[in-house]
């Protein structure tokens, strides 16, 4: 009888996300990202979208109803099982305690397998539409599990229940990155992150470990909206922790891919606002983590 039997673990990755049915976002950038990444990267949809959440029109939504928990199920009741489990946009709570409780089991079973977190829900202070505060409770009850979570400003103040702004200085980055430690997380990466120390137009990543690591990595700052950005820096930062690096050299490589993606992404546009454009550089990192993969991660 045929088997997904994986007893002998190899750099697979769970992307734990929606699915765009068009679109560069979610799911549709996790996969091939993760794969250029030299990664065996299986999709758990939260939900199917005709298009990112952001578009106009009628949105198609189609809800994954006890699929989602379903999935799990089998992939446990065959023996499939993976190293690490990368979370972005959940539908609704119900299936980030299903996660929780998935990888509770999995631990006994690989008490490595690493989660890796971007709590998706909010930008600019505000919710995205459909999330709430239970949603931010049930991501802060997930964070003691993870190895990595990758919050911008406001999904970290929406978590901690701090009051948002829009100019943090940097100490108070620190101080929210200390706090998300705090939760039990082992690393913290907050994007969007300015360094208020100089007048140059620049941001990026300020980075914190339980072990003390900690710093800033900035890169160039571009004026447009480009959807997609998040789930790209996601992948890449989690690929490159998987494959050994340290929390600054995970952060630097992925702003100098992005410092590279984002103006090429808008001169590809109609406008400033537009998907990511990241089919282009597939190869450059397919390159930085092949040689890694040769290097024995």
């Amino acid at each position: 009888m045929f088997s997904l039997n994986r007893n002998n673990y190899s750099n697979t990755i769970l992307v734990v996300n929606d699915i765009p049915g068009a679109g560069r976002v979610a799911g549709s950038i996790n996969l091939p990202v993760l794969a250029a990444a030299q990664l065996e990267a299986t999709i758990l949809p939260t939900l199917i979208l005709s298009s990112h959440a952001g578009e106009k029109g009628d949105l198609v939504r189609y809800s994954m109803g006890n699929a989602y928990q379903e999935m799990l199920h089998h992939w446990q009741q065959v023996d499939y099982h993976f190293d690490a489990i990368l979370t972005g946009y959940f539908a609704d709570t119900q299936q980030i305690d299903d996660l929780k409780t998935y990888l509770l089991k999995e631990k006994e079973i690989n008490p490595n397998i690493a989660l890796y977190m971007d709590p998706i829900m909010g930008d600019h202070g505000q919710f995205y539409a459909g999330f709430d505060q239970d949603v931010a409770h049930y991501l802060r009850e997930l964070i003691p599990y993870a190895e990595l979570v990758m919050p911008n400003l406001t999904e970290a103040c929406l978590i901690l229940g701090r009051d948002y702004k829009e100019d943090f200085r940097l100490n108070e980055i620190a101080d929210i990155a200390d706090e998300l430690l705090t939760l039990g997380c082992k690393n913290v990466i907050i994007t969007g992150a300015k360094d208020d120390r100089s007048d140059n137009n620049r941001l990026g990543f300020y980075y914190a470990s339980q072990s003390g690591e900690k710093g800033l990595v900035v890169h160039e700052y571009f004026d447009g909206y480009i959807f997609g950005t998040g789930d790209t820096v996601a992948s890449i930062i989690t690929a490159s922790r998987i494959a050994g690096d340290s929390l600054k050299d995970s952060v630097r490589l992925t702003a100098d891919i992005i410092e590279k993606m984002i103006p090429f992404s808008i001169s590809q546009n109609e406008s400033n606002v537009g998907p990511i454009h990241f089919e282009p550089f597939i190869k450059e990192i397919s390159t930085y983590f092949s040689q890694k993969k040769e290097s024995g991660f």
